[in-house]
């Protein structure tokens, strides 16, 4: 029953990462122990995402029409959109991180737009969560098959030992969030034999278009990367 009160101000969160948003800020406010920060246990790690604060996100990039989100992870981005989301680290060189979104093609029975865009807002929220807890296995499968930026994505994995997680700062059209992620056991060990077999190889790695091995990337949708990294 406490949840159920608190909906109109966890969805004046949630706006400030929805599709179609206002740009202004949010009219409701959390109130003392309300639910965010928000915390999720995934496969890969614990997931905290903070609504109420609001970092600097030097990294600049256009949201396409279907994307609401973008997260900054080392030097390439993590881009949140209605169906899934995706790693981008370049023009053309990515690998999906979410593929479907479910909530995305479900719409309440009747004419009810406020219970839809709450149903969205929360697939919203989650595709974001999903997103940032399997980035490990993300970081893992680009190495598995490399592109053009073997070297950002190795950069990427040992960052994420290092610090055993991260520390991200997400932008949205409505504003910008925190999120905290602390890496799962399992998940050092999935990047650190990733890096492993990286040292063991002969060298030689893949480059060029191998993004239909990576789970049909979307290449249509790629915006523009101000300032993106450059090539291996």
């Amino acid at each position: 029953m406490v949840f159920l009160q608190r909906i109109p101000i966890l969805l004046a969160i949630l706006t400030t990462i929805g599709v179609g948003c206002s740009h202004a800020p949010p009219t409701a406010q959390p109130s003392p122990g309300s639910p965010f920060p928000f915390s999720l246990q995934g496969a890969n790690g614990l997931v905290n995402l903070d609504f109420n604060s609001h970092p600097a996100v030097t990294v600049a990039y256009d949201l396409a029409e279907d994307e609401f989100c973008y997260l900054p992870v080392g030097d390439a981005l993590l881009i949140c959109a209605q169906e899934g989301s995706y790693l981008v680290f370049g023009p053309e060189d990515g690998i999906v991180v979410v593929k479907d979104n479910p909530v995305y093609q479900l719409h309440p029975v009747g004419n009810d737009p406020a219970a839809g865009e709450m149903m969205h807002q929360f697939g919203n929220l989650f595709v974001v969560a999903a997103s940032v807890d399997r980035l490990p296995e993300a970081v893992s499968a680009y190495l598995d098959n490399p592109g053009y930026h073997r070297r950002q994505a190795l950069a990427l994995a040992r960052k994420l030992l290092q610090d055993n997680g991260a520390a991200i700062g997400g932008s949205g059209r409505g504003g910008t969030f925190a999120i905290t992620f602390r890496l799962s056991a399992d998940a050092r060990q999935m990047l650190v034999e990733s890096l492993q077999s990286d040292d063991n190889s002969d060298g030689i790695y893949r480059i060029g278009n191998k993004l239909s091995e990576r789970g049909d990337f979307p290449l249509n949708k790629r915006g523009s990367l101000a300032g993106g990294p450059s090539g291996s």
